[in-house]
């Protein structure tokens, strides 16, 4: 990458502080959209999430960084979830 831009690169467990910062950020602006759906997880749940997924070295999860001036200033996740969990903004839904 070419220019002062962020870099991005794959997480690793000394980000999990600015993950789970990110993570309530955007939680919170989900809650104020819609409180029917969306929730503020509990800092702990995140940080075990974060440190789980980051622990589990098998390929299913990917979590992704951008980093600029050595400060994480996004992040991109994709995981392999079936439903909400506690780390998650969003309700858990009774199976229909």
């Amino acid at each position: 990458m070419q220019g002062n831009g962020p870099a991005v690169r794959p997480a690793s467990l000394p980000d999990v502080p600015a993950l789970v910062e990110l993570r309530l950020a955007n939680a919170e602006a989900h809650l104020a959209l819609d409180p029917d759906v969306y929730r503020l997880p509990q800092p702990e749940a995140v940080i075990e999430h974060f440190t789980a997924v980051l622990s589990n070295a098998t390929g299913r999860n990917a979590v992704l960084v951008a980093e600029h001036d050595a400060q994480v200033v996004g992040m991109v996740e994709v995981l392999r979830l079936t439903r909400s969990t506690a780390a998650t903004a969003t309700h858990p839904r009774a199976p229909p």
